[in-house]
């Protein structure tokens, strides 16, 4: 097998470096709002504003999907989330606890939206950098590293915070602006696309995936996955701050032991071969019961371990999908399909945070881990409802 292309990896350390930053900002959301207001509520729905603008991802990837020079779109994105950041850091420099709560909320919108835009991006560039036998190496290094950076991003968040929110804004306006490099060096090819109006480019995507029974059953799984995994989060803070009274490092510290699952997770899963039905199903139910000893165990200690076992069955779980979603959409539909998922499942994260918010409120943060564990569970049983989805190998 040919060796990957540098411009693959290029786009892999910049989505690296993106991860990084997005990962902490999203923990110092749920942190410092948390610290702020008081309300796992507003400290869900502040993380929530992250996913909001992924209503939006189907008008964007059809807008993507018919641009040849991507890579300006791409710039530009990198360099508004950059500039996001300076709201807050104002906010936080004048000491204002209102002010500062706008403008994480403000910047959390736009994050967000360039977040979605580059995700399209670096989706339709993984196909046309990657040749067909590399799919699944790529796929395994892509969430590998993304798997990485985040451990490292939500590490280095509970580290910031403790050294006063100036600082740690400053430092996330580092990592943007640094993530623009890989960016500035990749190549792309001039790709010959069909002109067309976003509109027709839209419903050129609608007919696409309404042709394609297992395009639709992959967007059903990723709506119920998303739904529960988007409240972890919010409860681990609350675990942490309100259950354990212990400080952010700790809250890091499970985080971490999912990110380092999930890398673990990723690079065991380019030796897995089999059916998506079969991987997927083993990998969804031990992430069920890990949520379930979190809601059962009285130790930290005991959280983190059962968090990397968590982390490690998403790791294998990303992987077979990543490579099943390569393998059967066509480039020309990339960032469109992607946009789609992204408008229908992943914009139910904006709801999950807010979701598991008001169940803490309701539950308890033990009690919540136990609630999301058994949906966790139940949800696993769709791979053998959806035949055709589960009969692809990879």
């Amino acid at each position: 097998m040919r060796r990957l292309s540098k411009d693959f990896k290029l786009t892999v350390a910049n989505a690296g470096l993106s991860r990084l930053g997005t990962s902490a900002f999203d923990l110092m959301i749920l942190w410092i709002v948390l610290e702020v207001t008081g309300s796992p509520l507003l400290a869900g729905l502040g993380e929530g504003l992250l996913s909001l603008p992924l209503f939006f991802s189907f008008l964007f990837g059809a807008v993507i999907d018919k641009s040849r020079r991507k890579k300006r779109i791409a710039l530009a994105s990198g360099a508004l989330r950059a500039a996001s950041l300076l709201g807050v850091m104002w906010a936080a420099f004048i000491g204002s606890r209102i002010a500062l709560v706008i403008a994480i909320y403000s910047a959390a919108l736009i994050i967000g939206l360039t977040s979605d835009v580059l995700n399209s991006i670096r989706t339709s560039w993984t196909k046309e950098f990657l040749g067909e036998e590399q799919y699944k190496t790529g796929s395994s290094l892509s969430s590998a590293v993304s798997s990485a950076f985040d451990a490292a991003g939500y590490g280095l968040a509970g580290l910031m915070v403790t050294q006063g929110y100036e600082i740690s804004f400053l430092t996330l306006l580092s990592v943007f602006i640094v993530a623009l490099a890989p960016l500035s060096a990749i190549r792309e090819s001039d790709v010959q696309l069909k002109r067309s109006s976003p509109l027709e480019s839209m419903r050129e995507g609608i007919a696409f995936i309404r042709a394609h029974r297992v395009v639709t059953e992959a967007m059903v799984v990723a709506v119920v996955v998303n739904m529960v995994f988007g409240m972890s989060g919010v409860m681990i803070a609350a675990l942490v701050q309100q259950s354990l009274r212990l400080p952010a490092v700790y809250m890091s510290l499970l985080i971490v032991a999912i990110m380092g699952g999930g890398v673990l997770g990723s690079g065991l899963a380019s030796k897995i071969k089999g059916g998506l039905g079969k991987i997927s199903f083993a990998s969804t139910t031990v992430a069920g019961f890990s949520s379930l000893m979190v809601g059962f165990s009285g130790s930290v200690l005991a959280d983190a371990a059962a968090a990397l076992v968590m982390g490690l069955s998403i790791g294998v779980l990303s992987v077979a999908l990543m490579t099943a979603f390569i393998k059967i959409i066509p480039y020309e539909m990339m960032a469109r399909v992607q946009g789609a998922f992204n408008t229908f499942t992943l914009s139910v994260t904006f709801f999950s945070g807010a979701v598991g918010g008001a169940l803490i409120t309701l539950a308890g943060a033990k009690g919540s881990f136990l609630i999301v564990g058994g949906l966790v569970i139940l949800s696993s049983t769709l791979w053998l409802a959806f035949k055709e989805l589960a009969r692809l190998t990879v």
